[in-house]
């Protein structure tokens, strides 16, 4: 390895060396998934910039960052099996002179030297073989001769690409779209031939990272058909976009630039492994870009973040719960409570509340149904409770700013904002959604209790006693009156009987009615919990969906990316 080549090795990172097979495509994957993620985030040319240099990256995702494949391609007869022996120094694919054509391909790889510096970028290109798997090479030899081509370089020998064979002319093009150098071997007969140059050379220019082009049997020109055949071959491969063509003239029957073929396809496959090596510092480089244009923060990357940093796993795994307690805790699930207690006790004093006095019930509107609820989970979807009333036109949109500020803190500024943002977008259906919500929560109110039955009833029986005493009464006086005759009545210690159930009855019905309203009370109070606690898990649920999973979605899509660009 050349002085300049070891200075620029020297600047690449050192741990893209040490990465394993595959690495680079993985890396090349995970920061895909985030482009569209990121779209909403970067600005328009920071967007485009980091396009282009995943385009680029790309180019090599489907190797590993130190295989190298050299692939000779060229037309039946320009003598291209001669020339992978001649490069390959053994005679390992099959040549004839009376039909000369290659219909399988056959790949050549350079012998693993355990002595050598760079064995282990040998060992790293053993992605080849995928490659080859995966393209259908399955005539693989090893150059018996070390040293002949870099370690990790493979040599294939692609079937003639005008071969009558249609099969091999797909798989040429199949492996067209894989390979890194491309040596295009021609014959001053068939140079220039438009085939070549429309089909091949042209469109695979721009694909490739290096072409090399062997005008081959230069022994059968002379000097000043070499000069012309040279030139008129340049012109051809400027029109093809090749802006400065590499060409060697080669003769595989004297061996006459063969070293220099050599020499060409050493040198382009280290420019190659140094352009894939140096695709990691790209990556790298585009990560810290992308933290500092994000305010990811600087500090070391952690597999869980980075010093200095925002760090997702400190917040967000109960934001569904903080939306829904500070909701739940606003001043609409008390006023709806208190409404349940209220209506709970105006419904029971209106059924065994003291008879002479529960007229004045019907006088006052039911508490519930002033919200525009039944309680009984059977709301109309047209009716529905007007939180307004509740807490005020601006309630749900404090009790909502309040909960989310402290989601939002701590992470980048645009992010906090974005946060900010869905939530208040979701404003306004958030408070349909809890209105709807609300109307259609079972407040336990659609059922009386069994009691209040019984209480009206004693209270009626009571009544009745009384009516009996008074009209037993009635009927003594009137007869003593009118007819003068004191029929008397029956006493019971010195009061007489019928005084005793006028009396008793009205005293009695009297206590039911407090007894009942005692009663009613407690069970006003503990329906107004039963209520409490139906609706925070009612404003909770609707909290969930309807401001907790947007965020939690834009939560997650920020921790994938600061996982991607801080996280190894």
């Amino acid at each position: 390895m050349t002085n300049a080549t070891s200075s620029r090795r020297a600047s690449h990172p050192a741990h893209a060396l040490d990465m394993p097979e595959g690495a680079l495509r993985t890396r090349v994957a995970s920061l895909n998934d985030l482009l569209y993620a990121l779209e909403e985030d970067l600005s328009a040319p920071s967007l485009a910039a980091t396009k282009a240099v995943m385009e680029r990256v790309g180019t090599r995702d489907s190797l590993d960052p130190f295989s190298v494949i050299v692939a000779l391609v060229g037309a039946t007869g320009s003598g291209k099996s001669s020339i992978f022996n001649a490069v390959a120094g053994a005679q390992l694919a099959a040549t004839d002179v009376i039909r000369p054509t290659t219909r399988l391909p056959l790949a050549a790889l350079a012998p693993v030297d355990e002595g050598e510096a760079n064995a282990s970028l040998a060992r790293e290109g053993a992605g080849i073989g995928a490659l080859l798997d995966w393209a259908g090479v399955t005539q693989r030899v090893e150059i018996p001769k070390p040293g002949r081509l870099p370690a990790g370089v493979c040599l294939i020998d692609v079937p003639d690409i005008d071969s009558v064979d249609r099969a091999n002319g797909e798989l040429a093009r199949r492996l067209h779209e894989r390979v890194d150098i491309v040596v295009w071997v021609v014959d001053p007969q068939k140079y220039a031939d438009a085939i070549i140059h429309n089909e091949w050379i042209a469109p695979m220019a721009a694909r490739v990272q290096s072409v090399i082009v062997a005008l081959n049997q230069v022994d059968r020109l002379s000097v000043e058909e070499r000069q012309t055949v040279r030139g008129s071959l340049t012109r051809l491969l400027h029109e093809d976009g090749l802006e400065d063509p590499v060409i060697v003239e080669t003769s595989a029957v004297t061996g006459e630039g063969v070293a220099a073929l050599l020499s060409e396809v050493a040198a382009s496959a280290q420019r190659v492994r140094e352009d894939a090596v140096t695709l990691h510092a790209d990556l790298d480089a585009l990560k810290a870009r992308l933290r500092a244009e994000l305010d990811l923060g600087v500090g070391a990357p952690t597999s869980r973040g980075a010093v200095g940093a925002w760090q997702p796993e400190h917040q967000g795994a109960d934001v569904h719960k903080s939306l829904g307690r500070a909701l739940a805790d606003s001043a609409a699930v008390d006023s709806v409570a208190s409404a349940v207690r209220s209506a709970y006790r105006h419904r029971q004093v209106k059924t065994c509340g003291w008879l002479p006095l529960r007229w004045l019930g019907s006088l006052r509107i039911d508490p519930l149904k002033r919200l525009h609820l039944s309680g009984d989970g059977r709301q109309s979807s047209l009716t529905h409770v007007d939180l307004s009333q509740l807490m005020g036109p601006s309630g749900v949109s404090v009790a909502l700013r309040q909960s989310v500020e402290g989601f939002a803190a701590g992470r980048p500024q645009a992010w906090g904002q974005r946060i900010r943002q869905i939530a208040r977008d979701r404003a306004e259906s958030l408070t349909d959604a809890l209105q709807r919500g609300i109307a259609r929560t079972d407040l336990g109110m659609g059922v009386a209790p069994s009691w209040w039955k019984v209480a009206d009833l004693v209270q009626w029986l009571m009544w009745l006693v009384a009516i009996v005493g008074g009209g037993w009464l009635g009927v003594i006086h009137m007869v003593k009156h009118f007819l003068l005759v004191d029929i008397g009545a029956p006493q019971w210690g010195i009061v007489p009987v019928p005084t005793w159930l006028l009396i008793g009855g009205i005293v009695a019905s009297l206590l039911v009615a407090v007894v009942a309203g005692i009663t009613g009370r407690v069970g006003a109070r503990r329906r107004a919990a039963v209520a409490r606690g139906r609706l925070r898990s009612a404003v909770s649920e609707v909290a969930a969906i309807h401001i907790g999973e947007p965020l939690m979605a834009e939560h997650e899509r920020q921790a994938a990316v600061v996982e991607a660009l801080v996280g190894e």
